[in-house]
């Protein structure tokens, strides 16, 4: 009977994780050319996969150029999560928009996707080796209106290293947005690796906006060159190159003279919801929270105005410091204000909580509106305030009595009886510490006698391992060309440096350093998992750019992050163009 119930438990606990299983898909991109990739990527965290993605499909209206699948397994709070995950390079077979999915994983299914898919762009002059696109979604916006900036940097030789400036236009707030994207293009016969990177930038002053010049300065592979030596290409100095763009000028309106709000915001939506139930009462006496959320499109949350609340006799408001977030989104900004005010009903009855409402000017379509969240009634119930009455009268009666109490002890020490205004109280405390004197003693007695608990206060902090012994062994390992070693020893210092077992996915996903180094570590993590769990000899792998990369990472990671600047870390995996 007891094997029976196991069995069925187990059965549920499988089929509640399958029916809460969950398969997305999405683009690293929803726009693109005829001429480049877009990057398709699944993931799925269903226990078991037999068949995999059902990409097939696609092949109608995409060329598939490559796809791998990886698997990876986190751990939080003694929990295991599993997740599956598939990448597709696809290239686009003709122009339009096009419906993706949903695509099929073992039982489950993808949501839908929309890719559209534009025309080839111009050809460049001359076949540059390196040169950037710049664009803007408008040319012509209100004052605080965000203005969405997308750089695409093109490269056609091997980059060693390479950094692009921020645009730093006066009067004007600029955001860089979330992740580059990488993606391949074909422009005049010639292929390349592109860089996206996006920026939201908020003007602060009408007129016109002058966009600076974007610069990119990079240092590429040179095999002819005569101080690569027999080192290459470890010591390779290689070539310098360098691209800008043009200055970009926008205009500027003022605000618009038809608004009437106190506080001019441009966005293209703007909302004001509440946290708090229908049907919700208040005791008198007893405080609840109520939680209101502002949030606006395209616009940071310190463009976003305070809400007017208004009081309201029967309750007691007593608003928090308001909580400001900005996050990114595909197309810019998006900003939110959070209040949470504690509420206190001070009379019984029906209370209306008055109407908020915050006037905005709609960027998309050039009017005013106004964000609302209507009033409502709330019943303050009656209770906790004659409780309180009572314990207030109660009090006053005690006070009476002491007061009385120390009246009569006056009067007895003046008539000299001083056996009642000399309380006993010193006799009680003297006993206590003479307790409290012998308890300590037992324990210091208690505790010499004891060897373990000595040697446990004496025994030094532990320290954290050294770990310049495994940066000695991996410097070897590159040297070497030795794919198995490296991947050991790399195992072992992720394992020392961040305190458990961790695989090269991890070790790639948990170092802290610049985005574009830390995803160039990665894949040459990854390129170091396919060298050796592919059927073919790892004799070809080179240990040059492993190492490299790895010096910066680890120190990263000690140091910590560094801080933005005016000028962007370096925007070019070094390992990520190696062919």
């Amino acid at each position: 009977m007891v094997n029976a119930i196991s069995i069925l438990l187990l059965g549920v606990l499988f089929v509640s994780s399958i029916a809460s299983a969950t398969t997305t898909a999405r683009f690293n991109r929803d726009t693109i050319r005829q001429n480049e990739t877009v990057e398709l990527i699944i993931e799925s965290d269903q226990p078991s996969i037999k068949e995999g993605a059902e990409l097939d499909v696609l092949e109608k209206d995409f060329r598939i150029i490559s796809r791998r699948r990886d698997t990876n397994v986190t751990v939080i709070n003694g929990k295991s999560q599993l997740v599956h995950r598939w990448r597709a390079q696809l290239s686009p077979l003709s122009v339009g928009s096009f419906g993706v999915g949903p695509i099929k994983v073992d039982s489950e299914e993808s949501n839908r996707l929309r890719l559209t898919v534009l025309p080839e762009a111009e050809q460049p002059d001359g076949g540059e080796e390196v040169f950037i696109e710049l664009e803007i979604d408008k040319e012509s916006v209100y004052v605080q209106q965000q203005i969405l900036l997308t750089a695409n940097l093109f490269i056609s030789v091997r980059l060693i290293d390479g950094s692009l400036a921020d645009p730093n236009p006066a009067n004007a707030i600029v955001r860089r947005l979330g992740k580059d994207v990488r993606y391949e293009a074909m422009r005049g016969g010639r292929s390349y690796s592109v860089y996206q990177r996006n920026f939201a930038v908020i003007p602060q002053q009408s007129g016109e906006l002058l966009i600076p010049a974007l610069q990119f300065e990079g240092l590429v592979d040179d095999p002819g060159s005569s101080s690569s030596g027999i080192f290459n290409p470890l010591f390779s100095q290689g070539r310098r190159i360098s691209a800008s763009t043009k200055a970009t000028k926008v205009k500027v309106k003022p605000p618009a003279a038809d608004f009437r709000g106190k506080t001019w915001l441009p966005s293209d939506q703007v909302t004001i919801k509440e946290e708090l139930t229908d049907d919700i009462e208040l005791v008198v006496g007893q405080p609840i929270t109520r939680k209101i959320r502002l949030t606006g499109v395209n616009v940071t949350a310190e463009q976003l105005p305070e809400p007017e609340i208004e009081e309201v006799a029967g309750i007691k408001s007593y608003p928090d410091q308001s909580r400001l977030v900005t996050e990114d989104s595909k197309t810019g900004v998006v900003g939110s204000l959070s209040i949470d005010i504690a509420m206190i009903g001070s009379t019984p009855g029906e209370v209306t909580l008055p109407e908020i409402s915050v006037p905005w000017w709609n960027t998309v379509t050039d009017q005013m509106e106004t964000a609302v969240l209507p009033s409502r009634v709330v019943r303050v119930l009656g209770g906790a305030l004659d409780d309180d009455k009572t314990v207030q009268n109660n009090l006053v009666e005690e006070n009476n009595v002491a007061q009385s109490e120390q009246t009569v002890i006056a009067e007895f020490a003046e008539s000299g009886d001083r056996s009642l205004a000399e309380p006993q109280i010193w006799k009680w405390l003297a006993m206590l510490m003479a307790g409290l004197w012998f308890v300590t003693l037992g324990l210091l007695i208690w505790f010499y006698r004891n060897p373990e608990r000595q040697s446990q206060a004496k025994e030094p902090e532990r320290r954290t391992p050294d770990l310049a012994v495994y940066y000695e062994r991996i410097q070897e390992a590159c040297r070497k060309d030795d794919p198995v070693a490296a991947r050991s020893t790399l195992l072992d210092w992720g394992r020392n440096r961040f305190g458990k077992p961790v695989s090269l996915q991890q070790i790639g996903e948990l170092v802290e350093a610049k985005e574009e180094k830390a995803i160039a570590f990665q894949e040459e993590l990854e390129l170091l998992d396919k060298v050796l769990f592919s059927t073919s000899s790892t004799s070809g792998w080179r240990g040059g750019e492993m190492w490299r990369l790895f010096e910066f990472v680890s120190a990263e990671s000690v140091s910590g992050r560094e801080q933005a600047s005016t000028k962007l870390p370096p925007l070019y995996p070094l390992a990520s163009l190696a062919k």
